[in-house]
């Protein structure tokens, strides 16, 4: 837990004018990008955890390692850096496929590395519009087939995960893999963005996103896909074959129900999910993590369902 929890409607009030400051299409992306790497940095980060930065699939990664506990919280890469286990978590982060990076999401990778005990890999991919679909999930397909070699080109031992933007990377990269006959085992999607191509008109702005910025942002990664394209809109794919997977969303989230809809595909094709809704939560409460308790529990949980099918 946080080492002090706020009232989570004071952090999210506190919030809204942050992101609807920066998630705005009337600033120019590379401001966005700026700004949210220095907002990410007011955000406690849980400590016994090593980041490093590694290649992964030709593209930067941060890669976390739990520490002994007697370690003195996020340290640089060097000599001291603890022995890797042998599970590793592919993680890909939200920001509306033109936004964010693995700066942004230490708060929530950290804590998975430290409550999983496997190494999670935050994924820098590439981002649009300088780079649309499908570069994302090539950079995170091509990231896949790098820890699989890791491992020996078992994919057993490794789950992919993602929020946002990155959760409909994790799912359409999970479509890709399977039809390549191998694949995660296990699946985490924290209000995946899996219908970019809706019309975001028909959606209701929340305390993280608006509809402005949605539409520009989808559009800009959308590229030349058709809007049902089933790479670029995983709602629109087949999940036969899925493995275990986890789902989480907060019932006052602009994304709610298309996670809804996405989930009932899963479990009408005959996957094993399990799906949280939180009254409390809002868009990707979870980097709130070392803030707000509910979050921390949020985070805790996928935490033991991926320690729990990573070490089956």
């Amino acid at each position: 837990m946080p080492a002090f929890a706020l009232p989570p409607r004071l952090v999210e009030t506190a919030l809204r004018p942050v992101y609807r400051t920066i998630l705005n299409d009337r600033m120019p992306v590379a401001w966005q990008r700026r700004l949210l790497d220095l907002a990410s940095g007011v955000q406690p980060v849980v400590r016994d955890v090593h980041r490093d930065t590694v290649r992964l699939g030709g593209r930067p990664a941060e890669r976390f390692t739990a520490t002994p506990p007697a370690g003195d919280g996020i340290v640089a890469a060097g000599p001291a850096a603890p022995a890797e286990p042998t599970a590793a978590v592919l993680y890909l982060h939200g920001g509306g496929f033109v936004a964010g990076s693995p700066r942004t999401h230490r708060p929530l990778t950290a804590r998975l590395a430290r409550g999983t005990g496997a190494v999670v890999y935050s994924l820098d991919y590439r981002l649009a519009p300088e780079y649309p679909y499908p570069a994302a999930v090539d950079d995170a397909e091509a990231a896949f087939a790098d820890l699989a070699r890791q491992h020996g080109g078992d994919s057993a031992s490794i789950a992919v995960a993602g929020d946002s933007a990155g959760g409909g990377i994790a799912a359409a990269l999970t479509r890709r893999l399977l039809d390549s006959g191998r694949g995660p085992v296990a699946l985490v999607l924290i209000a995946p963005a899996v219908d970019p191509g809706a019309d975001a008109a028909t959606m209701k702005d929340d305390a993280v996103l608006r509809r402005g910025w949605v539409r520009s942002a989808c559009d800009a990664y959308r590229g030349a896909a058709p809007a049902d394209d089933p790479g670029f809109a995983p709602l629109h794919a087949d999940t036969h074959g899925f493995p275990p997977t986890y789902v989480q969303v907060g019932s006052r989230e602009m994304l709610h129900d298309h996670t809804v809809r996405y989930v009932r595909l899963l479990r009408k094709n005959g996957i094993d999910v399990t799906f949280d809704v939180s009254p409390v939560l809002w868009h990707v409460a979870q980097l709130q993590s070392g803030l707000v308790r509910q979050a921390a529990e949020s985070v805790d949980a996928i935490a033991a369902f991926l320690h729990e099918r990573l070490t089956a």
